[in-house]
């Protein structure tokens, strides 16, 4: 069965980590960081920190091979909320 699943992160604010929402994947996500995002978002596992993280830009977007939406987890800078779409099946 093929399925498509889409939705936006909205609000991650400061640096604790934010775990995206349970979604199982068959093949893979893409994840946009909109262009009207204040700063980078961070994406990482639950024990991340700025330096161990990958940073997105806004605009910026990557594939993931990850077989459920809730193991990235997300951080921003603080005093900026940022969101993070995502497109995956």
């Amino acid at each position: 069965m093929n399925r498509l699943y889409t939705g936006t992160v909205i609000g991650v604010s400061g640096l604790s980590p934010t775990q995206c929402p349970t979604i199982e994947l068959i093949n893979n996500v893409t994840v946009i960081a909109p262009s009207s995002n204040f700063s980078s978002i961070y994406l990482g596992n639950s024990s991340m920190t700025v330096a161990s993280s990958f940073p997105l830009s806004p605009g910026a977007g990557i594939s993931l091979n990850i077989d459920n939406l809730n193991l990235l987890y997300l951080m921003s800078q603080s005093g900026h909320s940022n969101n993070l779409s995502y497109i995956g099946s």
